[in-house]
């Protein structure tokens, strides 16, 4: 008995590392395709060869971002639909996901259902330091400010980003500059400049090349006029 529970331990284990190894053989060789369509059918082969969430989900971003590219918007929209739906993706991984297919959003008609999305995805517990956390808040204000027309729920949703210090500066200069747009809509100059000026600050602590040149004009502007 102990012999065949060591055969088969021996046998699972030399499967996993196959379909890994092949994994990164179908990453690696989409990659490096330059046809889109076949590039497509790689990855969709290392989709079905990852043995874990980190692998899976890498594969099927990397999927999403060629259908993006050839605006192949529905098709992107089915894929994500239905690995949300997966029960091997943790938290983190929901969150991007979300994210994703949330940002489809933003320009159609569609924007409502876009921040049912992004409601839901506030329930998933991740680091407030992290990229993803960031994205649900920006997608949620953009969708707010630009599309509700509704200044004062931008302000409330950016909040979240700016009272977290760790974020990235750039993520912090994107949010006191949308803010700064928001007061600056609802006539309050002195907020707006207050946001503007920050946002400068947090550019310049992009350690690579950033532009916060939007921000200064915003800034000049707005000072000229008093």
């Amino acid at each position: 008995m102990k012999n065949t529970l060591l055969i088969i331990f021996i046998f699972t284990s030399m499967l996993c590392t196959v379909r890994g190894a092949s994994y990164t053989d179908f990453m690696t060789s989409a990659k490096e395709e330059k046809d889109p369509a076949l590039a497509l059918t790689k990855y969709e082969e290392a989709t079905q060869e990852a043995t874990n969430a980190k692998q899976r989900l890498a594969s099927i971003m990397a999927r999403c971002k060629i259908l993006r590219q050839q605006k192949q918007i529905l098709p992107m929209q089915d894929l994500l639909k239905a690995e949300l739906g997966n029960k091997i993706y943790k938290d983190i991984q929901l969150r991007k996901l979300i994210n994703t297919l949330a940002s489809l959003t933003l320009f159609g008609s569609k924007f409502e259902e876009g921040l049912m999305l992004l409601n839901q995805a506030q329930n998933l517990k991740i680091d407030p330091a992290c990229n993803d956390y960031y994205a649900t808040y920006y997608y949620m204000s953009y969708i707010y400010f630009y599309r509700k027309h509704e200044p004062e729920a931008a302000i409330e949703c950016l909040q979240n980003v700016l009272k977290v210090k760790r974020q990235h500066p750039a993520n912090h200069y994107t949010a006191n500059f949308l803010t700064g747009n928001a007061y600056e809509k609802l006539g309050k100059k002195e907020e707006a400049i207050e946001h503007y000026k920050a946002a400068i600050v947090a550019g310049k602590r992009v350690t690579y090349k950033f532009d916060y040149s939007p921000a200064e004009k915003a800034l000049a502007k707005l000072t000229d006029s008093k």
